[in-house]
């Protein structure tokens, strides 16, 4: 059975970031459309509270990576991980919510899968091996209908265009992945994160 991959994100105060689970309805509608297996990948320093969140929103298994490495985004940590994790469990597609995290992270992982990628995924149509991406390019001004050729396929998806999943049904399996040793020496630290407080809703959360 082939996989489908989908990485969480969560808020800089550790809850779990809305789009997420736009991203799950997304690759719930991919895994009915290939007949694949929906996982879940959840990085932090202690990422079990989140993976507690996301038991109940329908997939077989979520994996929890773990490392200090984690408590703050940083491509260059995140991105080997998941790519480890992708080739780990034989996953045929991995994506993320088209955030600013989802954007920057998913090509990296994409490069290191040799994989092809579609970024802001309107939906998904075909089945089976003859799916089609729906995309926008020229900054919105064509609707392109694409395919990836690639044993493994990369895509970040619109949350406007998929509903949130909702819980329900059984909850999922929770498996513990260790990552690469060497995330813990890249070369890019995080060094601070200087918020700026706001009454309104993050975009992608609006």
């Amino acid at each position: 059975m082939s996989t489908v991959l989908i990485v969480a994100e969560s808020q800089p105060d550790g809850h779990l970031r809305k789009a997420t689970l736009h991203a799950i309805a997304a690759g719930k509608d991919l895994a009915q459309k290939t007949g694949a297996s929906l996982h879940l990948a959840v990085l932090g320093e202690n990422p079990s509270a989140l993976a507690e969140q996301l038991k109940p929103y329908g997939a077989a298994v979520i994996h929890t990576v773990a490392s200090p490495a984690f408590t703050h985004y940083v491509a260059e940590s995140y991105a080997p991980a998941v790519a480890a994790l992708a080739s780990s469990i034989g996953a045929d597609f991995v994506g993320a919510a088209a955030t600013a995290q989802g954007r920057d992270l998913v090509p990296r992982v994409a490069a290191r899968l040799k994989a092809a990628m579609a970024s802001d995924v309107l939906a998904f149509s075909g089945s089976g091996s003859d799916l089609i991406w729906r995309r926008p390019m020229w900054a919105g001004s064509v609707i392109a209908d694409v395919k990836l050729k690639t044993p493994v396929k990369a895509f970040t998806v619109r949350t406007t265009e998929f509903s949130a999943a909702a819980p329900g049904g059984s909850a999922a399996e929770v498996k513990a992945f260790q990552p690469p040793a060497d995330v813990a020496s890249s070369p890019t630290q995080f060094v601070s994160f200087n918020e700026v407080k706001s009454a309104r809703p993050e975009l992608t959360d609006a």
